[in-house]
Protein backbone atom coordinates (compact mmCIF):
# COMPACT_ATOMS: atom_id res chain seq x y z
CA UNK A 1 0.00 0.00 0.00
CA UNK A 2 1.23 3.10 -1.32
CA UNK A 3 1.21 6.25 0.90
CA UNK A 4 1.10 10.14 0.72
CA UNK A 5 3.01 12.30 2.94
CA UNK A 6 0.59 15.40 3.65
CA UNK A 7 2.41 17.82 5.86
CA UNK A 8 5.29 17.09 8.04
CA UNK A 9 3.91 19.23 10.92
CA UNK A 10 2.95 17.32 14.18
CA UNK A 11 1.78 18.41 17.74
CA UNK A 12 4.02 15.53 19.53
CA UNK A 13 8.00 15.07 19.69
CA UNK A 14 8.00 11.54 20.32
CA UNK A 15 11.38 10.41 21.10
CA UNK A 16 11.03 6.85 19.19
CA UNK A 17 9.60 8.48 16.41
CA UNK A 18 11.04 7.39 13.19
CA UNK A 19 9.77 9.66 10.77
CA UNK A 20 12.21 12.44 12.98
CA UNK A 21 14.32 13.91 10.20
CA UNK A 22 11.07 14.69 8.65
CA UNK A 23 8.72 16.06 11.24
CA UNK A 24 8.55 19.93 11.91
CA UNK A 25 11.23 20.25 10.06
CA UNK A 26 10.38 22.04 6.78
CA UNK A 27 6.60 23.07 7.32
CA UNK A 28 6.05 21.88 4.18
CA UNK A 29 2.63 20.53 3.38
CA UNK A 30 1.52 18.84 -0.21
CA UNK A 31 -0.47 21.17 -2.53
CA UNK A 32 -4.11 19.80 -3.62
CA UNK A 33 -2.84 20.13 -7.00
CA UNK A 34 0.08 17.44 -6.56
CA UNK A 35 -2.26 15.46 -4.35
CA UNK A 36 -4.88 14.96 -7.47
CA UNK A 37 -1.77 14.20 -9.56
CA UNK A 38 -0.35 11.45 -7.46
CA UNK A 39 -4.12 10.21 -7.20
CA UNK A 40 -4.06 9.91 -10.93
CA UNK A 41 -0.68 8.35 -10.85
CA UNK A 42 -1.91 5.80 -8.86
CA UNK A 43 -4.88 4.67 -10.28
CA UNK A 44 -2.98 3.42 -13.45
CA UNK A 45 -2.00 0.31 -11.68
CA UNK A 46 -5.32 -0.04 -10.19
CA UNK A 47 -3.90 0.34 -6.83
CA UNK A 48 -6.94 0.41 -4.29
CA UNK A 49 -4.85 0.74 -0.94
CA UNK A 50 -4.10 4.09 0.29
CA UNK A 51 -2.35 5.57 3.27
CA UNK A 52 -2.25 9.25 4.26
CA UNK A 53 0.92 9.91 6.65
CA UNK A 54 2.78 13.03 8.60
CA UNK A 55 3.59 14.36 10.25
CA UNK A 56 0.11 14.54 12.01
CA UNK A 57 -2.09 14.57 9.19
CA UNK A 58 -5.21 15.88 10.74
CA UNK A 59 -2.70 19.29 11.07
CA UNK A 60 -2.56 19.21 6.98
CA UNK A 61 -5.24 22.51 5.89
CA UNK A 62 -6.54 20.46 3.38
CA UNK A 63 -7.31 17.25 4.95
CA UNK A 64 -10.97 17.21 4.50
CA UNK A 65 -11.14 18.20 0.57
CA UNK A 66 -8.77 15.24 0.63
CA UNK A 67 -11.10 13.02 1.88
CA UNK A 68 -13.74 14.00 0.12
CA UNK A 69 -11.94 13.55 -3.28
CA UNK A 70 -10.82 9.72 -2.00
CA UNK A 71 -14.44 9.29 -1.02
CA UNK A 72 -15.53 10.09 -4.61
CA UNK A 73 -12.72 7.66 -5.84
CA UNK A 74 -14.47 4.25 -6.62
CA UNK A 75 -10.88 2.66 -7.38
CA UNK A 76 -9.59 3.26 -3.93
CA UNK A 77 -11.68 0.99 -1.50
CA UNK A 78 -9.70 1.51 1.54
CA UNK A 79 -8.04 4.55 2.89
CA UNK A 80 -5.58 4.63 6.28
CA UNK A 81 -5.29 7.42 7.74
CA UNK A 82 -2.18 6.83 10.36
CA UNK A 83 -2.68 9.90 13.31
CA UNK A 84 -1.93 9.89 16.93
CA UNK A 85 -5.77 10.81 17.53
CA UNK A 86 -5.41 14.33 19.70
CA UNK A 87 -7.17 16.25 16.81
CA UNK A 88 -9.37 13.57 15.17
CA UNK A 89 -12.73 15.27 16.66
CA UNK A 90 -12.66 17.91 13.91
CA UNK A 91 -13.17 15.36 11.69
CA UNK A 92 -15.29 12.55 12.61
CA UNK A 93 -17.88 13.60 10.38
CA UNK A 94 -15.89 13.19 7.69
CA UNK A 95 -14.74 9.49 8.59
CA UNK A 96 -17.68 7.81 8.56
CA UNK A 97 -17.83 6.29 5.44
CA UNK A 98 -16.82 2.47 5.16
CA UNK A 99 -14.02 3.21 2.90
CA UNK A 100 -11.89 5.04 5.77
CA UNK A 101 -9.74 3.76 8.57
CA UNK A 102 -7.91 4.74 11.06
CA UNK A 103 -4.63 3.58 12.92
CA UNK A 104 -4.77 5.62 16.05
CA UNK A 105 -0.64 5.47 17.53
CA UNK A 106 -1.46 6.18 21.12
CA UNK A 107 1.29 7.48 23.13
CA UNK A 108 1.15 7.26 26.91
CA UNK A 109 -0.16 9.63 29.84
CA UNK A 110 3.13 10.26 30.91
CA UNK A 111 3.79 11.48 27.33
CA UNK A 112 0.84 13.32 26.71
CA UNK A 113 0.09 14.89 30.26
CA UNK A 114 -3.27 16.45 30.30
CA UNK A 115 -3.48 15.60 26.37
CA UNK A 116 -3.93 11.94 27.50
CA UNK A 117 -7.95 12.61 28.50
CA UNK A 118 -8.75 14.20 25.30
CA UNK A 119 -7.38 11.39 22.83
CA UNK A 120 -9.06 8.84 25.21
CA UNK A 121 -12.75 10.82 24.69
CA UNK A 122 -11.59 10.97 20.85
CA UNK A 123 -11.08 7.03 20.73
CA UNK A 124 -14.50 6.92 22.40
CA UNK A 125 -16.05 8.98 20.00
CA UNK A 126 -14.56 7.18 17.07
CA UNK A 127 -16.40 4.12 18.73
CA UNK A 128 -19.70 6.23 18.92
CA UNK A 129 -19.23 7.06 15.33
CA UNK A 130 -19.09 3.42 14.33
CA UNK A 131 -16.07 4.61 12.46
CA UNK A 132 -13.13 1.88 11.49
CA UNK A 133 -10.29 2.15 13.42
CA UNK A 134 -7.48 0.12 15.12
CA UNK A 135 -5.23 1.39 18.28
CA UNK A 136 -1.30 0.98 18.11
CA UNK A 137 1.81 1.42 20.42
CA UNK A 138 4.86 1.73 20.15
CA UNK A 139 7.38 -0.28 22.54
CA UNK A 140 10.64 1.48 22.67
CA UNK A 141 12.49 0.84 26.29
CA UNK A 142 12.88 -1.58 28.51
CA UNK A 143 10.27 -2.08 31.26
CA UNK A 144 8.11 0.62 29.75
CA UNK A 145 4.78 1.01 31.48
CA UNK A 146 2.21 -0.44 28.79
CA UNK A 147 -0.86 -0.87 31.17
CA UNK A 148 -2.55 2.15 29.57
CA UNK A 149 -3.62 0.38 26.39
CA UNK A 150 -5.09 -2.35 27.73
CA UNK A 151 -7.40 -0.24 29.63
CA UNK A 152 -8.57 1.64 26.44
CA UNK A 153 -8.97 -1.63 24.48
CA UNK A 154 -11.33 -2.55 27.21
CA UNK A 155 -13.39 0.74 27.30
CA UNK A 156 -14.01 0.44 23.07
CA UNK A 157 -14.06 -3.33 23.18
CA UNK A 158 -11.49 -3.47 20.48
CA UNK A 159 -9.97 -6.92 20.67
CA UNK A 160 -7.19 -6.44 17.61
CA UNK A 161 -4.05 -4.01 18.41
CA UNK A 162 -1.05 -2.99 16.11
CA UNK A 163 1.93 -2.84 17.54
CA UNK A 164 6.01 -2.10 16.72
CA UNK A 165 9.20 -1.99 18.46
CA UNK A 166 10.35 1.49 17.49
CA UNK A 167 13.43 3.05 17.42
CA UNK A 168 14.22 6.06 15.76
CA UNK A 169 15.98 6.28 12.52
CA UNK A 170 18.94 8.16 14.11
CA UNK A 171 19.37 5.23 16.34
CA UNK A 172 19.14 2.43 13.99
CA UNK A 173 22.17 4.36 11.90
CA UNK A 174 24.62 4.33 15.01
CA UNK A 175 23.62 1.20 15.94
CA UNK A 176 26.24 -0.86 16.31
CA UNK A 177 25.52 -3.91 18.32
CA UNK A 178 21.37 -4.13 17.33
CA UNK A 179 21.24 -7.77 18.69
CA UNK A 180 22.23 -7.21 21.71
CA UNK A 181 19.35 -4.27 21.97
CA UNK A 182 16.61 -6.23 20.61
CA UNK A 183 18.08 -8.92 23.62
CA UNK A 184 17.54 -5.95 26.11
CA UNK A 185 14.11 -5.15 25.05
CA UNK A 186 12.71 -8.81 24.13
CA UNK A 187 11.74 -9.36 28.15
CA UNK A 188 9.28 -6.24 27.86
CA UNK A 189 7.83 -7.31 24.65
CA UNK A 190 7.23 -10.59 25.86
CA UNK A 191 5.21 -9.62 28.92
CA UNK A 192 3.20 -7.45 26.88
CA UNK A 193 2.22 -10.42 24.56
CA UNK A 194 1.35 -12.26 27.52
CA UNK A 195 -0.70 -9.20 28.65
CA UNK A 196 -2.42 -9.42 25.12
CA UNK A 197 -3.36 -13.18 25.58
CA UNK A 198 -4.46 -12.83 29.25
CA UNK A 199 -6.68 -9.89 28.48
CA UNK A 200 -7.55 -11.85 24.96
CA UNK A 201 -6.00 -9.05 22.20
CA UNK A 202 -5.16 -10.17 19.50
CA UNK A 203 -2.02 -8.02 18.07
CA UNK A 204 0.27 -7.86 15.34
CA UNK A 205 3.14 -6.78 14.44
CA UNK A 206 3.96 -3.49 12.16
CA UNK A 207 7.08 -3.96 11.35
CA UNK A 208 10.96 -4.54 12.73
CA UNK A 209 10.13 -7.47 14.57
CA UNK A 210 12.20 -9.43 17.46
CA UNK A 211 14.25 -11.68 15.38
CA UNK A 212 13.93 -15.56 15.66
CA UNK A 213 17.57 -15.93 17.28
CA UNK A 214 16.84 -14.16 20.59
CA UNK A 215 13.71 -16.35 21.31
CA UNK A 216 13.51 -18.85 23.74
CA UNK A 217 11.57 -22.18 23.64
CA UNK A 218 9.10 -20.49 26.09
CA UNK A 219 8.76 -17.24 23.55
CA UNK A 220 7.92 -19.44 20.71
CA UNK A 221 5.20 -21.29 22.75
CA UNK A 222 3.91 -17.63 23.82
CA UNK A 223 3.92 -17.05 20.24
CA UNK A 224 2.08 -20.24 19.29
CA UNK A 225 -0.58 -19.36 21.34
CA UNK A 226 -1.77 -15.60 20.35
CA UNK A 227 -1.31 -17.33 16.75
CA UNK A 228 -3.67 -20.12 17.68
CA UNK A 229 -6.11 -16.91 19.46
CA UNK A 230 -5.78 -15.10 15.80
CA UNK A 231 -7.15 -18.55 13.77
CA UNK A 232 -10.04 -18.74 15.95
CA UNK A 233 -10.71 -15.03 15.97
CA UNK A 234 -10.76 -15.68 12.11
CA UNK A 235 -8.03 -12.96 11.24
CA UNK A 236 -6.22 -12.55 7.77
CA UNK A 237 -2.36 -12.06 9.13
CA UNK A 238 -0.26 -13.71 11.61
CA UNK A 239 -0.49 -11.30 14.74
CA UNK A 240 2.72 -12.69 15.57
CA UNK A 241 5.11 -13.05 12.90
CA UNK A 242 8.96 -12.52 13.92
CA UNK A 243 10.18 -13.39 10.27
CA UNK A 244 8.54 -10.39 8.25
CA UNK A 245 9.09 -10.76 4.40
CA UNK A 246 10.33 -7.28 4.04
CA UNK A 247 9.07 -5.34 0.97
CA UNK A 248 9.01 -1.47 -0.59
CA UNK A 249 5.81 0.45 0.89
CA UNK A 250 6.05 3.28 -0.96
CA UNK A 251 5.74 6.74 0.95
CA UNK A 252 4.87 9.99 -1.89
CA UNK A 253 6.78 13.31 -0.31
CA UNK A 254 5.26 16.73 -0.79
CA UNK A 255 8.35 17.69 -3.44
CA UNK A 256 6.90 14.91 -5.53
CA UNK A 257 9.88 12.18 -4.34
CA UNK A 258 9.13 8.64 -3.73
CA UNK A 259 11.04 6.82 -0.71
CA UNK A 260 10.79 2.50 -0.39
CA UNK A 261 10.01 3.31 3.49
CA UNK A 262 10.07 6.01 6.57
CA UNK A 263 12.86 4.01 7.28
CA UNK A 264 15.15 4.31 4.15
CA UNK A 265 13.53 7.47 2.68
CA UNK A 266 15.77 9.67 4.23
CA UNK A 267 19.11 7.57 1.80
CA UNK A 268 17.12 6.20 -1.30
CA UNK A 269 14.15 8.84 -2.60
CA UNK A 270 13.60 9.32 -6.57
CA UNK A 271 11.51 11.82 -8.42
CA UNK A 272 8.04 10.65 -9.20
CA UNK A 273 8.23 11.48 -12.67
CA UNK A 274 11.28 9.36 -13.46
CA UNK A 275 8.30 6.44 -13.33
CA UNK A 276 5.58 5.64 -15.46
CA UNK A 277 3.60 3.53 -13.22
CA UNK A 278 3.62 2.12 -9.60
CA UNK A 279 4.59 -1.50 -10.16
CA UNK A 280 7.76 -0.01 -12.16
CA UNK A 281 8.78 2.06 -8.85
CA UNK A 282 8.64 -0.99 -6.83
CA UNK A 283 10.80 -2.86 -9.29
CA UNK A 284 13.48 0.24 -8.70
CA UNK A 285 13.36 -0.09 -5.26
CA UNK A 286 13.27 -4.37 -5.20
CA UNK A 287 16.14 -3.87 -7.33
CA UNK A 288 18.42 -0.95 -5.97
CA UNK A 289 18.06 -2.13 -2.49
CA UNK A 290 16.00 -5.06 -1.25
CA UNK A 291 18.45 -7.40 -3.39
CA UNK A 292 21.40 -5.73 -1.48
CA UNK A 293 19.38 -5.68 1.65
CA UNK A 294 18.86 -9.34 1.83
CA UNK A 295 22.81 -10.18 1.37
CA UNK A 296 23.79 -7.47 4.14
CA UNK A 297 23.56 -8.69 7.86
CA UNK A 298 23.70 -7.00 11.00
CA UNK A 299 26.47 -9.29 12.93
CA UNK A 300 28.95 -12.11 11.73
CA UNK A 301 26.63 -14.59 13.29
CA UNK A 302 23.76 -13.72 10.92
CA UNK A 303 26.16 -15.00 7.99
CA UNK A 304 24.71 -18.79 7.92
CA UNK A 305 21.34 -17.98 9.62
CA UNK A 306 18.24 -19.70 7.69
CA UNK A 307 15.92 -16.71 8.70
CA UNK A 308 17.90 -14.11 7.16
CA UNK A 309 18.79 -16.58 4.00
CA UNK A 310 15.56 -16.54 3.23
CA UNK A 311 14.58 -13.01 3.61
CA UNK A 312 12.41 -13.93 7.13
CA UNK A 313 14.49 -12.39 9.63
CA UNK A 314 12.39 -9.45 10.42
CA UNK A 315 15.44 -6.88 11.41
CA UNK A 316 14.90 -3.62 9.86
CA UNK A 317 17.12 -2.63 6.82
CA UNK A 318 17.92 0.62 8.21
CA UNK A 319 20.13 -1.02 10.52
CA UNK A 320 21.72 -2.41 7.23
CA UNK A 321 22.68 0.98 5.44
CA UNK A 322 26.27 1.34 5.29
CA UNK A 323 26.49 -2.39 4.70
CA UNK A 324 23.41 -1.86 1.50
CA UNK A 325 25.80 0.88 0.06
CA UNK A 326 29.09 -1.61 0.38
CA UNK A 327 27.40 -4.22 -1.18
CA UNK A 328 26.32 -1.94 -4.39
CA UNK A 329 29.32 -0.42 -5.03
CA UNK A 330 31.29 -3.84 -4.56
CA UNK A 331 28.73 -5.28 -7.08
CA UNK A 332 29.36 -2.32 -9.58
CA UNK A 333 32.73 -2.49 -9.42
CA UNK A 334 33.10 -6.43 -10.91
CA UNK A 335 30.15 -5.53 -13.16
Amino acid sequence: MPNIFLTDKCNLNCSYCFASEFVNSTSSVISIENFLKIVQFLKKDGCSELGLIGGEPTLYPYLTDVLDVLKHEDLFTKITLFTNGLEIDNFVNYLTHEKFNLLVNVNSPQNLGSRYEKLSKNIELLKSKNINFVLGINIYEENMDYSYIFDLLKKTECSQLRFSMSVSNDTKEDSKNILDDFKKIKPTIMSFLKDCLSNDIVPYYDCCSVPDCVLTDDDRRLMAALAKKANESELAFNPVNTCLTCMPVLDIFPDMTVGRCFGLAKYYRVPLSNFKSLNMIYAYFYNTIDVYARLAYVDEKCEDCRFRLYNKCGICYAYKLKKIDKLKKLCLENI
